[in-house]
Order: structure tokens, then C-alpha cells, then sequence
């Protein structure tokens, strides 16, 4: 089945926590000071090789990913993935957890830093 979004249960508190931390490893992203908008219009594939050339280089990448991973982000390019590739790689997370024996049914500590270590690999990760 391929979800639409990235429908899991979410502890609203740990979405808040994500949210207060952005400004942090935003400070150090690529593209902090770029505008914004290369990395929400898909149809623009020059504008889309832009905005992928910033996450290429990107020192917090992984942290970008878990994010939009966290806050369910259904749009734009975020730690260098579309929505659909997002989609595709918290699959795989979810698999590699359950393989593991973490439980995934919830949102728990044990499964977030599991997601956070994955999104350190995403390469590994992107299918």
C-alpha cells in the first residue's frame, strides 16, 4: 500500500520538540540563505537541479530528512528527497525497525532514534 502521507501515530510533544530544532541545524543548511521556493516548485526541473546542488553539499542533511520525515512534510524537497522518495524511505525504516524488533505501532524513543540513525544513512536508505 502507498500512503498518500505519512500516516503514523505522531506524539504532537515530539513534533513540537522537532519543530524548536530546526532553527538550530538550519543555521548551518546550504541553502538557509536561498530562497525557498527552489525547493517547493517540482515542475521547474532547473530549479529542482538547484535546490538538489544545495542538499548535495548539505552538512545537515540527515537532519533535514528526519524532520520532514517527523513532521509528516508532504511537499517540497527536504534533506534532498521529494515527498514520494520520503515516502518510500520511512517504509524502509519501518521495515528495517520491525526486522529489528522495534515496535512501530507508536511513536517511542527506541523507534526515534532509530529513524534519526537511518536518516545519518539515507543513501543506504533511498531504493
Amino acid at each position: 500500500m502507498r500512503p498518500d502521507r505519512l500516516d503514523y501515530p505522531v506524539s504532537s510533544d515530539r513534533e513540537v520538540a522537532v519543530m524548536r530544532q530546526i532553527p538550530r541545524w538550519r543555521e548551518n543548511a546550504a541553502c538557509k540563505d536561498a530562497d525557498m521556493n527552489l525547493f517547493f516548485d517540482s515542475e521547474d526541473a532547473n530549479l529542482r537541479k538547484t535546490a538538489l546542488a544545495f542538499c548535495a553539499k548539505c552538512s545537515v542533511q540527515p537532519q533535514c530528512l528526519y524532520t520532514a520525515l517527523v513532521l509528516r512534510e508532504n511537499h517540497g524537497l527536504w534533506g534532498g528527497f521529494s515527498p514520494r522518495r520520503r515516502r518510500t524511505i520511512f517504509r524502509r525504516i519501518i521495515r528495517i525497525a520491525q526486522s529489528k524488533g522495534i515496535d512501530t505501532s507508536n511513536y517511542n524513543q527506541r523507534f526515534d532514534n532509530h529513524m534519526f540513525t537511518m536518516c545519518q544513512y539515507q543513501n543506504a536508505l533511498d531504493i
